[in-house]
């Protein structure tokens, strides 16, 4: 079955924009897997590692001009400033090079560079799929194609692509989980390095939230429920029969989260709102 991506109608304006100033461009995907389909949020176009102003198009000519270690680096930057939920899906090319038949070997070396340094910052990117997603625009056929390359099996496989006028609505979710809890270390590791010992913390919140069983205002929800449906109520109009039940809605909802682990319960106020605003990565 073939892979689906989505993304809105601006994103192609952004990739002509890019092949007028440049003749070999790249970027990175950002967005979220949902339903096993790209949703393509964002393009961030990845700098120069030179000055810009020294060529018009430019400082890469090719796509084997391009610098792995730089754009990779670009891809642990950028993940530091996503919001949770949101990832690096892949990277985008802009030329007029043919780079899926055969796919690109730099390509590969890319995408697996990528994948390689946001396995050492899983705390920080989070959900982190063996599948990259690679998007060609081509300059001169103003055209865009799509392929997932697996950096672990090296499979690629074709992804139909799609712009439409207006994508789904980013939903934000706000909780803070408080640690109160002592962590004790044997007497022969507490020497080392502060980064060390928080890892070690790290990974031991993480088993336990993996293994935990969380509540939504004290209800279990389904793993594919949309996250702004939690904590509606729905309000049936009396007396006219052309009166539709209406929901709740406010800017800020608080949602009361409850997380079960090692037979403890922690009880947490989170909130719920709509990003009214695009988001902007440079």
């Amino acid at each position: 079955m073939v892979r689906q991506a989505e993304g809105e109608e601006f994103l192609q304006t952004y990739l002509r924009n890019i092949s007028n100033n440049y003749k070999c461009a790249v970027g990175l995907v950002l967005g979220q897997i949902v339903a096993q389909k790209f949703t393509i949020i964002h393009l961030a176009r990845t700098p120069s590692t030179q000055n810009e102003d020294i060529t018009v198009k430019g400082s890469n000519n090719c796509v084997t001009d391009l610098d792995q270690n730089w754009i990779a680096d670009h891809a642990k930057q950028t993940t530091r400033m996503l919001p949770g939920g949101v990832h690096v899906l892949g990277i985008f090319i802009v030329s007029d090079e043919d780079i899926f038949n055969p796919f690109n070997t730099k390509i590969k070396s890319i995408l697996n560079e990528i994948n390689k340094i946001l396995l050492l910052e899983i705390f920080l990117s989070g959900s982190n799929d063996n599948e990259k997603l690679v998007l060609h625009y081509s300059p001169k056929y103003q055209k865009c194609s799509t392929k997932s390359y697996d950096v672990n099996t090296f499979s690629v496989q074709p992804v139909d692509l799609k712009f439409v006028p207006k994508g789904n609505k980013l939903v934000n979710f706000e909780c803070t989980y408080i640690i109160d809890q002592i962590y004790y270390f044997k007497k022969n590791d507490a020497a080392g390095p502060l980064r060390k010992h928080i890892k070690v913390i790290l990974d031991e919140i993480n088993r336990d939230l993996k293994s935990a069983i969380v509540l939504f205002d004290n209800d279990i929800k389904n793993e594919d429920e949309k996250l702004e449906n939690v904590g509606k109520k729905k309000k049936a109009s009396r007396g006219s029969s052309n009166k539709i039940a209406h929901e709740t809605s406010d800017t800020n909802k608080p949602v009361s989260v409850t997380i079960l682990k090692n037979n403890v319960s922690f009880h947490l106020v989170c909130l719920i709102s709509v990003m009214k605003t695009p988001l902007c990565i440079f």
